[in-house]
């Protein structure tokens, strides 16, 4: 059903539960996740005031757990399914409203930049995606991520353990980047291409430094776009974090972004019951507008997007062991700083993709693909290419 709403109403989602539990003073330095622990009625109420408010779709208060943070997976068992059935409880039974369960990152940095693997990052986003299933939520929304890398792990959980709908946002600086160095564009065709429901932006920025952001994802999805801005620019005063944005002047510059092509709206950071309540006057005027479908061809990296049919595309071939004893013995010897001088060398001569080719006689060419595109994605930020005879190597 949430499937279908999506394409055809503009939707309101809830405000931040963070700060809705600092102005109660019962976080005191914990997991605010675990507040759905030790004070159950305080989750269900905030719940029910944004529902109040006017909110469409309620998220759990889940944001950036996992078995690793809490110390064990009974403990996060036990988190998830005392966060959902609050928000159940909230909702008491209405069919005119979701519950998302909120799945935030990690915490850490994957491989090539980090020491985690993607398997293990995987696996972590995967063990909640099994609970939140079988608590009974209507969606999953994937918010607040900075690399395109991790978020591809908690996207690829969802969809192969579950038939859920999928949300997902990334947090954008000014400069229309991720802490990471992802661009919408590249977000926006990588999630599209995941088979994601909608996506957008959260967090970080108040609504007007979010305007230039939601028309550039408009420019590279027909996906509904969410946006969830802070309400302004943090000030901090006498050790507690304010926010600048009144309701009424968060819902006037959150107007903007309905015309640049959002559709989903809520709030992030410093937002309460109060500002949805006035963001829901602004959604129920705008009538809604059906994206318009585009054809995009393109290749991605985790930071860098090539789109065909703009110009002659370059895709640099050197490394291709066929013929190259050097780079054969390189390969045999696993000397892979060889590999790597020559995408950068490949890049700096104006490749826009690196082919990587490592067919030679009597070696494990998976393993080697594995190995060495970590190696090439740590110094090159272009996309790459990927030859081999062997459907087995991917």
């Amino acid at each position: 059903m949430i499937r279908n709403l999506i394409r055809s109403k503009n939707l309101l989602l809830d405000g931040s539960m963070g700060t809705a539990l600092q102005s109660r003073k019962v976080i005191n330095n914990e997991i605010p996740a675990l507040v759905s622990n030790s004070d159950f009625e305080q989750i269900v109420t905030i719940h029910k005031e944004y529902l109040a408010a006017g909110s469409n779709i309620i998220t759990t208060n889940t944001f950036s757990i996992n078995s690793e943070k809490l110390g064990s997976l009974s403990i996060l068992k036990e988190t998830i399914k005392n966060s959902v059935n609050a928000a159940k409880i909230a909702r008491n039974s209405s069919d005119s409203t979701f519950i998302a369960y909120n799945l935030g990152p990690l915490g850490v940095i994957l491989e090539p930049h980090g020491t985690m693997t993607f398997d293990r990052a995987y696996q972590l986003f995967a063990e909640q995606v099994e609970f939140a299933k079988d608590e009974g939520v209507d969606l999953i929304i994937i918010e607040t991520f900075s690399d395109l890398l991790e978020l591809k792990a908690a996207v690829l959980a969802v969809e192969e353990l579950s038939d859920l709908p999928i949300f997902a946002t990334m947090s954008f600086d000014e400069d229309m980047r991720t802490f990471s160095g992802v661009n919408p564009q590249t977000m926006a065709i990588t999630l599209e291409a995941y088979g994601v429901d909608a996506l957008g932006v959260n967090c970080s920025l108040g609504p007007d430094l979010l305007v230039n952001i939601v028309k550039e994802i408009r420019e590279f999805t027909s996906l509904p776009i969410i946006a969830q801005p802070n309400a302004g620019l943090p000030k901090v005063i006498e050790g507690e974090t304010f926010y600048n944005l009144s309701p009424e002047l968060f819902a006037r510059q959150m107007a903007r972004l309905l015309d640049s092509g959002a559709s989903i709206l809520g709030g992030c950071c410093g937002t309460s019951p109060s500002h949805i309540e006035s963001l829901k006057d602004v959604v129920d005027k705008k009538e809604f507008e059906k994206p318009q479908v585009r054809s995009i061809t393109a290749a991605t990296s985790g930071v860098k997007t090539v789109v065909f049919g703009d110009k002659p595309i370059v895709i640099g071939e050197r490394i291709n062991p066929t013929g190259k004893e050097e780079l054969q013995k390189a390969l045999a010897l696993k000397k892979y700083d060889y590999i790597v001088r020559e995408a950068i060398k490949q890049a700096d001569e104006g490749a826009d993709i690196i082919d990587v080719n490592l067919s030679v006689n009597k070696l494990d060419e998976k393993s080697l693909f594995d190995e060495i595109t970590k190696a090439i994605q740590a110094v090159v930020d272009l996309p790459l290419q990927f030859d081999s005879s062997k459907p087995q190597v991917f």
